[in-house]
């Protein structure tokens, strides 16, 4: 996917800058060894970084500072991800014979110490919300009062099809199903992303839910609730 092959391209460059600055003299696929990369997981962890995976110059540094968003380096999931598609692009480039073994080999993830907490917002700032969308953008109010009422995914909102929601048992079905594509005339499969049992779970329908799908059946043509 483009977003794929964006992500693989900067964990690319952030291999590149690394290079470039401690190993200088590595110019050859075969140079790279175990090492390099035991090297790399302490460079992610030190170095100050922006969005984009960049290093940051000191005049940046200080300016986030200033403006209360410091910078910081990558986290600990950040740097085992990064591992695991260099495992697998030396892999496949083993595959072709440009590299006779993997220099991530052997190589450990990091211990994995941060703690997120989930956001939840409050009942008042829901409320505070959605009446600012109301506001701005009445034609996606729908679409973010089904996200608070139900925690659906954004994607699971835009494939809601109709033949997944059970009026009677007030039920909406999150799984796989192949419906037509009008961009394409041919049968398109989707499912939501999860591993447990490729996404596929019930969410119970509430009022407000309720009176949203109701309002948009009628008359409805295709079978998207938000088509």
């Amino acid at each position: 996917r483009p977003n794929s092959q964006k992500r693989y391209g900067s964990i690319l460059r952030n291999l590149r800058i690394f290079l470039a600055a401690q190993f200088p003299q590595i110019s050859r696929l075969d140079q790279l060894e175990p090492l390099v990369f035991e090297k790399y997981k302490l460079y992610r962890k030190e170095t100050l970084i922006a969005r984009n995976g960049c290093p940051l110059s000191p005049a940046i540094i200080k300016k986030l500072q200033k403006a209360g968003r410091p910078a910081a380096p990558a986290r600990d999931t950040t740097v085992n991800v990064e591992l695991e598609i260099f495992r697998a692009i030396f892999n496949h480039a083993g595959e072709k014979g440009f590299l006779e073994k993997n220099p991530v080999k052997g190589v450990r993830h990091l211990e994995v110490r941060e703690v997120s907490e989930e956001r939840v917002l409050t009942k008042e700032e829901a409320e505070r919300f959605l009446k600012h969308v109301q506001k701005e953008d009445p034609e996606h109010y729908d679409i973010f009062s089904l996200l608070l009422h139900t925690g659906m995914r954004l994607g699971e909102v835009r494939h809601l099809a109709w033949p997944n929601v059970d009026f009677k048992n007030r039920v909406i079905h999150i799984r796989p199903f192949e419906f037509m594509n009008p961009l394409t005339d041919k049968k398109t499969f989707w499912s939501a992303k999860s591993k447990h049992d490729r996404g596929k779970r019930q969410i119970p329908i509430d009022d407000t839910v309720l009176e949203i799908l109701e309002r948009r059946r009628k008359g409805s043509q295709d079978v998207f609730a938000f088509a």
